[in-house]
């Protein structure tokens, strides 16, 4: 018999189910059902990360006899909602876990990404990271999917010229990454540096980065589970 938990949401969402493994896990291994498996992939407490659209992902899993599916989504917990606990004590609530502050998300990434990131900054010097717009898939390839500003929770365009423009006059020397889809033509931006990468790349690029500087989005939540500090507009 195996256990299987089925998660759903953005990445932010789970990457805090991360932080519940080691407890979920602590007598064998589990399967983890995601819409973004490359997070669990190389967690040493997940025997097999599926994508949701896996073929035969039902039939092979989900109704198999010998499996127990386990599924709570946080964010319609109560307390949650009226904002009186973290979406992380939800998450444990919803699996009767004891919730404990010192509970952390992890995210576990390949050597080759590790190696990748060293010779970057070898390569290209002191460097901070850099996220100002939000709420597109890494996986989408519409070039229409998502335009700055669509959002609420971006940060407006005009400042974030002006700030790069002042981190560009204050460390000269200093490269500044900007990190966004390739389908975001329109989030561009004078004075810094952009690469073709899959998003959890930035997460090793995190921990060669001096700092980071973004908004409630992916890199936000990748830089918490690598314990890397930066600035949150």
């Amino acid at each position: 018999m195996s256990k299987v938990y089925v998660v759903e949401g953005g990445i932010g969402r789970e990457l805090m189910f991360s932080a519940l493994i080691p407890i979920l896990a602590k007598d064998e291994q589990i399967y983890v059902i995601s819409s973004y498996p490359d997070i669990f992939e190389n967690n040493p407490y997940v025997k097999r990360s599926l994508s949701r659209n896996s073929q035969y992902i039902w039939q092979d899993i989900i109704m198999k006899d010998d499996n127990d599916i386990y599924f709570y989504d946080p964010y319609f917990n109560k307390d949650f909602i009226k904002r009186k606990i973290h979406v992380l004590q939800a998450y444990a609530e919803g699996f009767g876990i004891e919730y404990d502050k010192s509970i952390l998300p992890e995210l576990y990434l390949n050597n080759n990404f590790i190696k990748d990131a060293k010779n970057f900054k070898l390569e290209n010097g002191e460097f901070i990271v850099i996220q100002f717009s939000s709420g597109q898939s890494p996986y989408s390839v519409s070039s229409n999917a998502h335009r700055w500003n669509g959002f609420k929770r971006d940060y407006p365009v005009d400042l974030a010229k002006d700030l790069i423009k002042k981190i560009n006059q204050q460390w000269p020397n200093l490269k500044i990454l900007n990190y966004s889809l390739p389908n975001e033509e329109t989030h561009k931006i004078e004075g810094t540096i952009a690469i073709r990468a899959p998003y959890l790349f930035y997460a090793a690029l995190l921990d060669e980065s001096q700092c980071f500087i973004g908004i409630n989005s992916s890199l936000v939540h990748m830089a918490g589970a690598r314990r890397k500090k930066g600035i949150v507009l």
